[in-house]
C-alpha cells in the first residue's frame, strides 16, 4: 500500500481530487480543491480489504492487484460515496516556495512552550536577532482554521516567512500552535475568541519578561481572524504598544460571511445566478445555525439541505466550531472603538475573503472614533487575502502561486514598524 494514490468523487456537480500518500500506517489525504490536508490515522489491510482512516472520515475498499486500483466508498459522518483510488506511479508535483527561509539563520531561534488560561500549554517559536541590545517584539496570531505556528497552508508557511523577514529587520517574533496543533494541547474546536485571546495575552506576558525584549514594545501582528484576536487583546491588556491587522474585519460576522460568499464565487468564475444560489444557500444554513433547537436538529436540517456525504459533515464540523459560532456574533466595530495604542490595518484588493471595500472604510471610521492619535489603513493593489500578488484572488489560485507573501506588503509592514517602534525614543 505504500506509495501515492489519486482519486476523485462529484458532489453538488463539483468535483473533488485527492492526492493520498501512504506510508506503513499513516501518511496523508489531500482534498485539492478544499485546500486541506488531513493525516492519515491508520491503514488496514485484510486480504484485498483496505480501509484507511481519517479521524473525521474513512474509505473502505478492495484493491484489484491486477489494475491496482481500490474500489471503494469514502465515508464522513452519516454519508458515503463511491471512490476509486488509483496507483499514481511517480512524486506529485512539489510546489516551489522560494521564499521559504533556509539556514543557516542570522539570528537565533528558540521552541519554547508557554502556559495560557486553564493550564493549556502552548508550544511555539520565538526568535530574535544575535546581537543589538533589548528589542521590541511582535506575537503573531493565526487567521481561521486550526493553523500551526507557521500558518501553514497549500504548501506556504507566511508566519514562518513573516517571523524571518521581521526577525532579520531587528524584531523578535513569537508564533505558537493553535490549541489542540502540533505541541500545543487543548481542542481547537473548542476554542472560542475568548480563549484566543487569553493565548495571546500569554504570550504578551511571555515576551515582556524574556531579557532580549523590551516591555515598552511589544505588539501583536493578526491575520484575518488573528486581525479581530489581536485589537481584543489590546483592549484588555495596557502591555501591547501596536496592533497590525492583516486583513482584519471592519464589519460584523453576518455581513462578512454574505460578501465572502458573493465575491469568492464571482472570483471561481461563477455567473450572477450561481452568486444568487450561493447567497441563498448561506442564508439557510446561517438560519440553521441560529435556530435550531438543538446540536442534533441543526445537523439533521444541514444534511437534509446539502445531502448526506462529505459536503455536509464539513459544514456541521464547521459550524459547530466555537470560533464560528464568535464570528457571527462578533461586531469588530466595538472592540476598534476602544483602541488607544499605534494601528495599521492593511488589506489586499483582491482579497475575497474579507473584502477591502468592504472592511476598511470601515475600520478607518471605528479608528477614527478611538482615542488612538496614530492610524493608518491601507489597501495594496493586486494581493489576495495572503498578500500574495495575485489575477482573481480566488482561493484556487492560493496553491498556484509561488510568493507566499508579496515584498512590497512585507516593506509596507516593516517600514511601518520600524519608524515606531525600531529604534527607542
Amino acid at each position: 500500500m505504500n506509495g501515492n494514490w489519486t482519486g476523485a468523487i462529484t458532489l453538488a456537480g463539483k468535483t473533488l481530487n485527492f492526492k493520498v500518500r501512504l506510508s506503513g500506517n499513516a501518511g496523508t489525504w489531500e482534498s485539492v480543491e478544499q485546500f486541506a490536508t488531513i493525516p492519515v490515522k491508520s491503514v488496514q489491510v485484510a486480504g484485498s480489504a483496505v480501509t484507511i482512516g481519517l479521524g473525521v472520515a474513512a474509505f473502505e475498499g478492495k484493491l484489484d492487484s491486477a489494475s491496482e486500483n481500490i474500489e471503494g466508498t469514502f465515508k464522513q459522518g452519516t454519508g458515503a460515496v463511491a471512490l476509486t483510488l488509483k496507483r499514481f506511479r511517480g512524486e506529485f508535483t512539489a510546489r516551489k516556495r522560494p521564499q521559504d527561509p533556509v539556514p543557516p539563520f542570522p539570528y537565533a531561534s528558540e521552541d519554547i512552550t508557554i502556559a495560557s488560561a486553564g493550564n493549556i500549554q502552548l508550544g511555539g517559536t520565538f526568535t530574535m536577532p544575535k546581537t543589538g541590545g533589548s528589542f521590541p517584539a511582535v506575537m503573531l496570531i493565526s487567521g481561521s482554521g486550526a493553523q500551526d505556528r507557521d500558518e501553514a497552508l497549500l504548501g506556504h508557511r507566511p508566519f514562518l516567512v513573516l517571523s524571518d523577514y521581521l526577525t532579520r529587520a531587528g524584531f523578535a517574533v513569537l508564533r505558537l500552535d493553535d490549541r489542540g496543533i502540533g505541541g500545543s494541547g487543548g481542542v481547537f474546536a473548542k476554542t472560542g475568541y475568548a480563549d484566543k485571546v487569553a493565548d495571546a495575552l500569554a504570550a504578551v506576558r511571555f515576551l515582556k519578561v524574556r531579557k532580549e525584549v523590551d516591555p515598552a514594545r511589544i505588539g501583536v501582528i493578526g491575520h484575518s481572524e488573528g486581525g479581530s484576536i489581536g485589537p481584543m487583546a489590546a483592549v484588555e491588556s495596557r502591555e501591547i504598544a501596536f496592533v497590525v491587522m492583516l486583513a482584519g474585519m471592519g464589519v460584523n460576522g453576518l455581513e462578512l460571511l454574505k460578501q465572502q460568499g458573493i465575491d469568492s464565487t464571482r472570483a471561481a468564475g461563477g455567473t450572477e445566478q450561481q452568486v444568487a444560489l450561493q447567497v441563498e444557500m448561506q442564508a439557510k444554513l446561517l438560519t440553521i445555525f441560529r435556530e435550531a433547537k438543538t446540536p442534533e436538529d441543526a445537523r439533521e436540517q444541514t444534511r437534509k439541505l446539502l445531502g448526506a456525504g462529505p459536503m455536509a459533515e464539513g459544514q456541521i464540523q464547521m459550524m459547530e466550531g466555537a470560533s464560528m459560532r464568535d464570528l457571527v456574533a462578533f461586531d469588530p466595530v466595538l472592540t476598534l472603538r476602544k483602541l488607544s495604542v499605534p494601528v495599521l490595518a492593511m488589506n489586499g484588493s483582491l482579497d475575497v475573503q474579507v473584502s477591502a471595500k468592504q472592511n476598511l472604510p470601515a475600520i478607518a471610521a471605528a479608528l477614527a472614533a478611538s482615542s488612538s492619535k496614530d492610524w493608518q489603513v491601507t489597501e495594496l493593489p493586486g494581493l489576495n487575502h495572503l498578500f500574495q500578488s495575485a489575477k482573481t484572488g480566488g482561493l484556487a489560485e492560493y496553491s498556484t502561486i509561488e510568493e507566499t507573501i508579496s515584498p512590497v506588503a512585507l516593506r509596507t509592514l516593516n517600514a511601518w514598524l520600524s519608524e515606531r517602534f525600531l529604534t527607542q525614543k
